[in-house]
Parts: structure tokens; sequence; C-alpha cells
């Protein structure tokens, strides 16, 4: 209010650029509702990371599928069991040829009755595979290797979400942090405004100066404005991110923890290359089932049988039901024509697993140059560190000199302020700074699988 008091009171010594622009102050001032002291919720890292990852499709998806490959585990060891089945079954039989009824013949587990009768039969039967040359047993191994493939990918889909809830939220904070800078830097402004007015009411400045100092404060509340606009936009990624309905006005986020022990990348550790070597295990087990597909296959087998018969009753079948056969054997299975067939899907397999070793030294080779330009942006923003503290500390000397002075009345109080306002900016980009190596080193430990 005191910004439109003078506005109104010298707004003719003023140019018509200068007031349009004290204009522009005073209605940014108006707008401005940020306060410093103000309460709102602490966004930490640590938070939005649990948050990322319980909201994370990909991870709910890769458990569905962990847990998809556990069943189909399951269901080859299944295979081991003997096979056991029911039968029963009941009909009329009309004989055409008036033969009558006569006595039922049987070959082996086939019944052959002959004339008008209602007939009842019932049994149970088994088989189980004795000897296949370790074809379950592959398959088993398959089965299990695909449940350890499927948990490597949950672990990589953690490790993907990871890396984008970070990266979103370095954004976030990135633009936090400059929309808090922005706001620290209008006090001061605000401070070589009025310092500017009262010189230039006493004639010791121009007119033109005090213009160039509203100019500059308008400009800095414009920055605020737009600051603020960053920061809203760059925390939509990270309520998509969470699925969390995060309010700008009321959050403020926290820096990253820093982290001092070493790092180091185990590439083989990683889920990435994990997932294709238990991949190529699996392709190996069916490369293995397929060979013994080509070997003699050794199976027992058992039925048991009742039969009843009666011309004219149908309830007099089933009461009659008796023992008729019980049969036991050993059967031997060896594959003729299809020695071509599995010959050529097991040299696919062999191609698939040729296929899958190169992918697997591909991804390798990709891990080792992601973790090799992480480590050299740490080595770069050690260097940039340095260079800050050094400018720091010499901004930082400059204004007590200044301050001095100041004090001594030998300089305005303005020539203090201005070179405050280059400490801010260089505590700003300091800070920035040291969220982007924290940031670096938390990439890199994700990268090398922690």
């Amino acid at each position: 209010m005191a910004l439109l008091k003078n506005l109104i009171q010298y707004q003719r010594l003023f140019d018509p650029i200068a007031c349009l622009v004290l204009m522009i102050v005073l209605l940014f001032n108006a707008s401005l509702a940020y306060s410093e002291g103000a309460d709102r919720i602490q966004l930490t890292w640590d938070t939005v990371l649990a948050q990322a990852i319980e909201a994370s499709f990909d991870r709910k998806l890769a458990e569905t599928d962990v847990a998809i490959s556990r069943k189909e585990q399951a269901i080859v060891k299944a295979d081991y069991l003997p096979s056991i089945q029911g039968r029963f079954a009941t009909e009329y039989q009309k004989d055409l040829d008036n033969t009558g009824f006569q006595p039922v013949v049987s070959v082996g587990n086939t019944v052959l009755p002959t004339g008008t009768r209602y007939q009842t039969s019932a049994g149970l039967s088994g088989q189980i595979t004795l000897v296949d040359f370790g074809e379950r047993r592959a398959k088993r191994l398959s089965a299990r290797s695909e449940t350890a493939r499927q948990e490597a990918k949950l672990a990589e889909a953690i490790k993907l979400t990871r890396l984008r809830a970070l990266e979103t939220y370095k954004q976030a904070f990135v633009a936090f942090q400059q929309w808090e800078y922005q706001q620290r830097l209008v006090p001061l402004h605000q401070q070589l405004y009025g310092i500017s007015k009262r010189l230039s009411d006493a004639g010791v400045i121009s007119k033109i100066q005090l213009a160039d100092d509203a100019i500059a404060l308008a400009q800095r509340l414009s920055d605020v404005e737009k600051a603020k606009q960053d920061w809203v936009e760059a925390l939509g990624p990270l309520r998509l991110l969470t699925l969390q309905p995060y309010d700008p006005e009321n959050i403020a986020l926290t820096g990253f923890t820093e982290i001092t022990a070493p790092i180091q990348l185990a590439t083989a550790q990683q889920p990435e290359v994990q997932a294709l070597g238990f991949e190529i295990e699996k392709k190996r087990r069916e490369q293995a089932s397929i060979r013994s597909q080509l070997l003699p296959k050794v199976s027992s087998y058992s039925s048991y049988s009742l039969y009843g018969a009666n011309a004219t009753r149908w309830a007099g079948s089933v009461s009659n039901l008796q023992q008729r056969l019980w049969t036991l054997g050993i059967s031997v299975q060896l594959p003729i024509t299809d020695t071509v067939r599995t010959t050529l899907e097991s040299q696919r397999a062999q191609l698939q697993i040729d296929r899958l070793t190169l992918e697997k030294a591909k991804k390798e080779t990709e891990l080792q140059q992601q973790w090799d330009s992480a480590q050299w942006q740490a080595n770069q923003l050690d260097v940039q560190q340095g260079t800050q503290a050094t400018l720091l500390s010499e901004t930082g000397m400059k204004e007590a000199m200044l301050s001095l002075l100041s004090d001594e009345q030998l300089i305005e109080r303005s020539t203090v302020i201005r070179q405050h306002l280059e400490i801010l900016k260089r505590q700003g980009d300091a800070e920035l700074l040291r969220a982007e190596k924290a940031a670096n080193a938390i990439q890199r430990q994700l990268l090398a699988g922690g």
C-alpha cells in the first residue's frame, strides 16, 4: 500500500513508461500471497519415493507376473503326480435283431453286450510316467528360472520407478527453490526502491535512476510469478507419478540427503542383467526338454471296471454292478516321425540362447556407460562446487567491506543491498548445485543397485 501512495503522489514526476512499470509492480504486489512463516507440509524425497513405488502400475504388473509364474511352476510340478480318472456310464440298448438277452462278451477292457437291456458300467483308470529321461525335470527347472526372471523384472520395475521419481522430484525441487529464491529477492528490491525514492526526493539521483529501480522491482515480481508458475507445472508430473493431490500452496520440498559412502557398480548384480541371465537359463532348460523328447518314455497304467445289466429295469442294471475287469500294464513310447521337427526346435532354441547372450552383453555395456556418465557428471559437480564456494567467499568478503564503508557513511546503503543481492544469487546457485550433487549420488546408488 505504501507503494500505491508513492505512485499516486509522484506519478507526475515519472515518464509514462515508469508509471506503467509501477502499476505492474502494484498488481504483482497485491497478488503476492506468499508468507515466509506460513506453515506448509514438508515433503521429503523418501516420502515421495515410497508413494511413487506404491502407486507404480509397472510394479503391480510385475508382481502379478511373479504370482503367475509361481502358479505355472506349481502346475509343472503336478506332472509328477499320477493321472487318475473315474468313469460312470448308463444306457439303454435295443437289440434290433431280436436275439434276446444274451451273455456279455468282453474283449480286453472293451465290453460287447448283445440283446435288449439296460446296462451300467463304472470304473477307475490311472496312469503315471515312470521314466522320461529328464523331460519333466527340465520343465520344472525352466519354470523355476521363469519365476526368478519375473522376480528380477519386478526389481527392475522398482529400480526404474525410483529413477523416474528421482528425476521428477529433482526438477520439482529446482522449481521450488527458484520460487523461494525469487521471493527472497523482492524485499531487497523494495528497499532499493525506497532508498532511491528518498535520494530522488533529495535531488541526489535522477528520476531516471529511480525509474530503473522501479522497473527492476517490477521485473523481480514478474520473475516471482513466473517461478511460481514453473513450480506449479513441475508439481504436475510428481502428482501423476505418486497419484497424490499435492497443493503447491501448502507443501514445501526438502533437499536430498547427501551420500558419503563409496558407491561401486556391480553390473552382474543389476536386475536387468539378472533377468536376461535367468531367461537364458530358462531357454537352456527348454532345449533340454526338447531333446529329451527324442528318448523313449515309459509309463504305467491300470484300470478297474464294474458292469451290470438288466433286460427290463434300469435300477436292476445299477444293482447288478459287479467286478468285471482289472488291468495293469506298462507302455513305452518312442517318437519316430517327430525326430526332424524336434531337432529343428532344438536348433531354434540354441539360436534364441545366442541372441539372449548378445542382449545381455549389450545391456551390461549400456549400464556401464550410464554409470560412467553419472560418474563423470559427479566429478564435474565437484569442480563446480569448489568454484561456487570460492566465488561465494569472495562475494561475502566484498559485502563485508562495503558494509563497513556504509557504516562510515562513505557509500550509500543501496550499494550494500546490491551486493547482498549478488550473494543471494550465489547462495541460490550453490544450493541448487548441492541438490544436483546429492541427486547424482542417489542416481549412482540406484544404478549400482542400491
